[in-house]
């Protein structure tokens, strides 16, 4: 029942008995919050558009930094 509970709060048994100390998520600023909740109440066509758009700029900042 402990595995299962762990797995239902996205956390590990050790965090649930208190042997290890909580994992630390990090954090996203609160404008960066705000747009990505604009972002998924857009309708599917402009949001995928807004997507691609957003991942071509991130691929190619991983390319400029690799290279």
């Amino acid at each position: 029942m402990l595995i299962a509970l762990a797995r239902a709060l996205n956390v590990s048994t050790d965090e649930l008995l208190g042997v290890s100390s909580p994992r630390k998520t990090p954090a996203v600023s609160t404008r960066l919050e705000r747009r990505l909740k604009l972002i998924e109440r857009m309708p599917p066509k402009p949001k995928q558009q807004l997507i691609g758009l957003i991942d071509t700029f991130l691929a190619a900042e991983q390319n400029r930094k690799a290279g």
